[in-house]
Protein backbone atom coordinates (compact mmCIF):
# COMPACT_ATOMS: atom_id res chain seq x y z
CA UNK A 1 0.00 0.00 0.00
CA UNK A 2 1.41 3.34 -0.69
CA UNK A 3 1.59 6.13 1.65
CA UNK A 4 -0.99 8.33 1.87
CA UNK A 5 -0.90 11.99 0.22
CA UNK A 6 -2.93 13.79 2.53
CA UNK A 7 -1.43 15.35 6.13
CA UNK A 8 -2.06 13.73 8.95
CA UNK A 9 -0.74 14.77 12.14
CA UNK A 10 1.58 12.18 14.01
CA UNK A 11 0.20 10.34 16.96
CA UNK A 12 0.90 7.76 19.25
CA UNK A 13 -0.50 4.88 18.78
CA UNK A 14 -0.47 1.17 20.85
CA UNK A 15 -1.42 -1.96 19.03
CA UNK A 16 -2.53 -4.82 20.89
CA UNK A 17 -1.04 -7.98 19.62
CA UNK A 18 1.72 -8.83 17.82
CA UNK A 19 0.22 -11.40 15.75
CA UNK A 20 -0.33 -11.25 11.66
CA UNK A 21 -2.68 -8.44 11.87
CA UNK A 22 -1.71 -6.72 14.61
CA UNK A 23 2.28 -6.32 12.90
CA UNK A 24 0.91 -5.16 9.96
CA UNK A 25 -1.41 -2.77 11.81
CA UNK A 26 1.48 -1.21 12.93
CA UNK A 27 3.23 -1.37 9.70
CA UNK A 28 0.49 0.83 7.67
CA UNK A 29 0.59 3.46 10.69
CA UNK A 30 4.18 3.91 10.84
CA UNK A 31 3.89 4.33 7.31
CA UNK A 32 1.59 7.41 7.79
CA UNK A 33 4.09 8.67 10.60
CA UNK A 34 2.88 7.68 13.16
CA UNK A 35 4.77 6.34 16.24
CA UNK A 36 3.66 2.72 16.91
CA UNK A 37 4.19 0.49 20.11
CA UNK A 38 2.97 -3.29 19.82
CA UNK A 39 1.77 -4.71 23.00
CA UNK A 40 1.58 -8.70 23.21
CA UNK A 41 0.78 -10.31 26.11
CA UNK A 42 3.00 -13.62 25.05
CA UNK A 43 6.71 -13.92 25.25
CA UNK A 44 7.48 -13.52 21.13
CA UNK A 45 5.69 -12.32 18.43
CA UNK A 46 3.28 -14.47 16.33
CA UNK A 47 0.26 -14.34 18.34
CA UNK A 48 -1.41 -17.44 17.61
CA UNK A 49 1.02 -18.92 15.57
CA UNK A 50 2.97 -19.75 19.06
CA UNK A 51 2.64 -23.16 20.19
CA UNK A 52 2.92 -24.45 23.22
CA UNK A 53 2.81 -28.31 24.54
CA UNK A 54 0.60 -26.70 27.20
CA UNK A 55 -3.51 -27.48 27.92
CA UNK A 56 -5.78 -26.16 30.06
CA UNK A 57 -6.71 -28.00 33.01
CA UNK A 58 -10.15 -27.24 32.67
CA UNK A 59 -11.30 -27.55 29.05
CA UNK A 60 -14.93 -26.50 30.06
CA UNK A 61 -13.51 -22.87 31.78
CA UNK A 62 -15.89 -24.00 34.87
CA UNK A 63 -12.87 -22.46 37.18
CA UNK A 64 -12.00 -19.20 37.24
CA UNK A 65 -8.58 -19.49 38.57
CA UNK A 66 -7.48 -21.93 35.69
CA UNK A 67 -4.72 -21.45 34.19
CA UNK A 68 -5.39 -20.06 30.84
CA UNK A 69 -3.13 -21.16 27.57
CA UNK A 70 -3.35 -18.80 24.41
CA UNK A 71 -2.88 -20.54 21.37
CA UNK A 72 -4.61 -23.09 19.37
CA UNK A 73 -2.35 -24.37 17.66
CA UNK A 74 -1.32 -28.08 17.88
CA UNK A 75 1.82 -29.78 17.34
CA UNK A 76 1.57 -31.45 13.50
CA UNK A 77 0.14 -28.59 12.39
CA UNK A 78 -0.19 -27.50 8.75
CA UNK A 79 -2.01 -24.66 6.64
CA UNK A 80 -5.29 -25.63 5.10
CA UNK A 81 -4.14 -22.18 2.57
CA UNK A 82 -1.14 -22.39 0.07
CA UNK A 83 1.12 -19.64 1.32
CA UNK A 84 0.93 -17.98 -1.52
CA UNK A 85 -2.48 -17.11 0.05
CA UNK A 86 -1.16 -16.24 3.21
CA UNK A 87 1.69 -13.44 2.52
CA UNK A 88 1.74 -9.73 2.75
CA UNK A 89 1.54 -8.47 -0.85
CA UNK A 90 4.49 -6.80 -0.18
CA UNK A 91 6.50 -9.06 1.99
CA UNK A 92 5.90 -12.66 -0.02
CA UNK A 93 5.46 -15.85 1.85
CA UNK A 94 8.38 -18.09 0.10
CA UNK A 95 10.16 -20.36 1.21
CA UNK A 96 13.08 -18.88 2.72
CA UNK A 97 16.64 -20.47 1.82
CA UNK A 98 18.15 -20.85 5.73
CA UNK A 99 19.80 -23.63 7.44
CA UNK A 100 17.41 -23.92 9.72
CA UNK A 101 15.36 -27.21 10.44
CA UNK A 102 12.15 -25.38 11.51
CA UNK A 103 12.10 -23.82 7.95
CA UNK A 104 9.71 -25.80 6.13
CA UNK A 105 9.44 -25.16 2.11
CA UNK A 106 5.99 -26.95 1.35
CA UNK A 107 3.39 -25.39 -0.51
CA UNK A 108 0.81 -25.96 2.85
CA UNK A 109 3.69 -25.23 5.69
CA UNK A 110 3.81 -26.45 9.44
CA UNK A 111 2.80 -23.93 12.09
CA UNK A 112 6.49 -23.38 12.60
CA UNK A 113 7.13 -22.11 9.29
CA UNK A 114 4.45 -19.60 9.45
CA UNK A 115 5.42 -18.23 12.87
CA UNK A 116 9.22 -17.88 11.20
CA UNK A 117 7.55 -15.48 8.31
CA UNK A 118 6.18 -13.74 11.32
CA UNK A 119 9.41 -13.13 13.22
CA UNK A 120 11.12 -12.22 10.07
CA UNK A 121 8.12 -9.56 9.04
CA UNK A 122 8.69 -8.14 12.57
CA UNK A 123 12.44 -8.08 12.31
CA UNK A 124 12.19 -6.34 9.11
CA UNK A 125 9.41 -3.58 10.02
CA UNK A 126 10.82 -3.02 13.46
CA UNK A 127 14.65 -3.14 12.49
CA UNK A 128 15.35 -3.65 16.48
CA UNK A 129 14.14 -0.32 17.62
CA UNK A 130 11.91 -2.06 20.52
CA UNK A 131 8.81 -0.93 18.97
CA UNK A 132 7.29 -4.56 19.88
CA UNK A 133 7.95 -4.80 23.82
CA UNK A 134 6.23 -5.40 27.36
CA UNK A 135 5.43 -8.83 26.56
CA UNK A 136 5.14 -9.60 29.85
CA UNK A 137 1.32 -9.18 29.47
CA UNK A 138 1.18 -6.50 32.81
CA UNK A 139 -0.14 -4.15 30.48
CA UNK A 140 -4.03 -2.63 30.45
CA UNK A 141 -5.40 -0.33 27.86
CA UNK A 142 -8.31 1.53 29.39
CA UNK A 143 -10.10 4.91 28.26
CA UNK A 144 -8.53 8.20 29.65
CA UNK A 145 -10.73 9.71 32.13
CA UNK A 146 -9.31 13.33 30.92
CA UNK A 147 -11.28 14.56 28.36
CA UNK A 148 -9.88 16.08 24.98
CA UNK A 149 -11.61 18.23 23.05
CA UNK A 150 -9.39 18.06 19.69
CA UNK A 151 -9.03 14.43 19.69
CA UNK A 152 -12.41 13.05 21.71
CA UNK A 153 -11.21 10.11 22.86
CA UNK A 154 -8.30 9.26 24.33
CA UNK A 155 -6.72 5.42 26.15
CA UNK A 156 -3.87 5.03 27.68
CA UNK A 157 -1.82 2.49 28.52
CA UNK A 158 -0.96 1.37 32.08
CA UNK A 159 1.68 -0.78 33.44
Amino acid sequence: MAPSCSPVNSLHVAVIGAGAAGLVAARELRRESHSVVVFDRGTEVGGLWVYTPQSEPDPLSLDPARTVVHSSVYDSLRTNLPRECMGYSDFPFVPRPEHDESRDPRRYPNHREVLAYLRDFARVQTRGDGSVRDRSGSCRARRSEVEDPIKKLRWGVQR
